[in-house]
């Protein structure tokens, strides 16, 4: 009597269904088989999973958390399917139960090869997003410094538009008050020092009328009378007062002459402000254009892709950048490509294949069977023909025949 199949764990049911694998057949094959469907269950999950990862990374730097997760979602399915869909599509007897001088043909060699494009192309394609997620702040202080130079550039054209509105239709009222500034600041610092003169002078005149007056009138250690002393004193004193004379002439000159500089730029400045204001609206356009031009700081992937490529042609940093970029690169093509190479050219003997080539082909041979019978059958009928129901043969009695001459 034959022992019964054992049954499988609830884990090699899910992996058995997760791998479309026959369960009947499954629970027949070795215990080898079975874990082996676990593991490669198990390593297509990790790296479905390591997908999605890599392109939520990806996708999060230019849209939502919410909207990245189902793409990334989305990514590790199709991954999934797609290794899913290539693993399977094989069912070649490997190992010890692969019969001898078996050769592939070259429709299997280029089907291979198919099969590893499409899968390093997957694998180029999540490496790509992957990177620019590791180099999420270089991209990003790249990117801000484009619009930074894109930004000072069109505020430099703005600057000049205003410029030259300001410059033809308040050129002569800017003139104005240029002009009165400039006799301000010229006399200005000439009324000063008129000023400190003024002082200097008025000390030494009472200076001297002091020391006049001492000599004139005596004092200690002074000698009494007018004498060379007295002389020196007093032409030291005419000397001050003409001194002071010919500052105050020049503060009479100076002071009016700034007063006036002074209301003139008043008015000058009312002008312009006046001015000012018939152009608020054309300036205000002009900024408005401006800010609208301005580049805001946006991110997607041919953005990013071309910010990359730019840090990736840094003469100081680029070269780092680019080893680094290889290398993880190297690490997820290696990881998505792991269950192909494990699938495709490290398949261990099975006798779970075994059964399977077995079951497939003896119901194909029972359909084709039947197909056959079937087809016999109504071929054999289609030479026969229908039968056909005739209808019933009618006696009819000679005296009703109608006779001749009657």
């Amino acid at each position: 009597m034959s022992e019964s199949p054992p049954k499988l764990t609830a884990l090699q049911m899910f992996c058995c269904i997760l791998m479309c694998c026959n369960p009947e057949l499954l629970a027949k094959s070795p215990i080898h088989d079975r874990m082996t469907v676990v593991r490669h269950a198990a390593l297509l999950t990790l790296v479905s999973f390591a997908s999605g990862i890599a392109w939520v990374a990806f996708a999060s730097q230019f849209m939502p958390l919410a909207t990245a997760i189902p793409c990334g979602i989305f990514a590790a399915c199709f991954v999934f399917l797609i290794d899913l869909s290539i693993g399977t599509a094989e069912w070649a007897l490997a190992g010890i139960l692969r019969r001898p001088g078996t050769k592939t043909d070259g429709k299997k060699k280029f089907g291979l090869f198919a099969r590893f494009a499409m899968t390093a192309i997957l694998s180029v394609a999540t490496s790509t997003g992957a990177a620019q997620a590791m180099f999420q702040k270089a991209i990003e202080r790249q990117r801000l410094a484009e619009q930074r130079e894109i930004n000072i550039q069109i505020d430099n054209q703005a600057a000049a538009r205003i410029r030259t509105i300001r410059d033809q239709r308040l050129g002569s009222r800017q003139h104005d008050v240029d002009e009165q500034v400039n006799i301000i600041h010229s006399t200005t610092p000439a009324l000063d020092k008129a000023r400190e003169e003024q002082a200097e002078a008025a000390a030494r005149a009472t200076a001297a009328e002091q020391e006049a007056d001492k000599e004139l009138h005596g004092g200690n250690g002074y000698s009494r009378g007018a004498g060379p002393k007295w002389r020196a004193a007093n032409a030291a004193k005419v000397a001050a007062e003409n001194d002071l004379a010919r500052v105050n002439a020049n503060l009479a000159s100076f002071q009016p002459r700034l007063d006036a500089a002074q209301q003139d730029l008043e008015q000058a400045q009312e002008r312009l402000r006046a001015g000012e204001s018939e152009i608020q609206s054309d300036v205000a356009k002009i900024e408005a254009a401006r800010d609208a031009n301005h580049v805001k700081d946006e991110s997607d992937p041919l953005i990013n892709t071309v910010a990359l490529d730019k840090v990736f042609a840094d003469p100081v940093t680029g070269w780092a950048a680019r080893k680094y970029s290889w290398m993880m690169m190297g690490v997820l093509m290696t990881i998505e490509l792991a269950y192909i190479l494990v699938k495709l050219l490290f398949e261990p003997a099975s006798i779970y294949t075994l059964l399977l080539i077995k079951s497939t082909r003896v119901r194909a041979e029972e359909e084709m069977v039947d197909y056959e019978r079937q087809t016999h059958e109504i071929q054999a009928t289609r030479v026969a023909g229908p039968r056909l129901d005739l209808p019933p043969l009618r006696i009819i009695d000679s005296d009703f025949s109608p006779r001749m001459g009657r």
